[in-house]
């Protein structure tokens, strides 16, 4: 692998890192403003048990799967959980920013 290669997988991985925060953040806000409602059910369980730190947590565990899974794929394969990571969480952090802005009043006639 060169180097510019390593750079680019580097860059992605941050996007989905990026990605997953403001999915954590986004869910959160909503969750405690009462603007939504947590369907997971572990998740819920869980933010009984230990509280708002643990969506935070699920992201970061998501994210660490993936790498995960992509770091013991063989080539060519090495790069689908980079891009599970950024199509999933754009469409998560999308529908997150939708449900924040429809709630709020932001969007009218949606």
């Amino acid at each position: 692998m060169d180097v510019d290669q390593l750079d680019i997988e580097q860059t992605l991985w941050l996007i989905v890192l990026a990605l997953a925060l403001g999915d954590a953040l986004t869910t959160t806000v909503a969750v405690f403003t009462g603007l939504a409602v947590e369907q997971n059910p572990v998740i819920v369980a869980a933010i009984v048990a230990f509280g708002p730190v643990v969506i935070l947590l699920f992201k970061l565990l998501y994210v660490g799967l993936l790498w995960l899974a992509s770091y013991i794929a063989p080539k060519p394969y090495h790069l689908i959980g980079v891009s599970i990571g950024l199509v999933l969480g754009s469409l998560i952090l999308a529908n997150n920013l939708f449900v924040l802005l429809v709630a709020n009043g932001l969007l009218q006639g949606v």
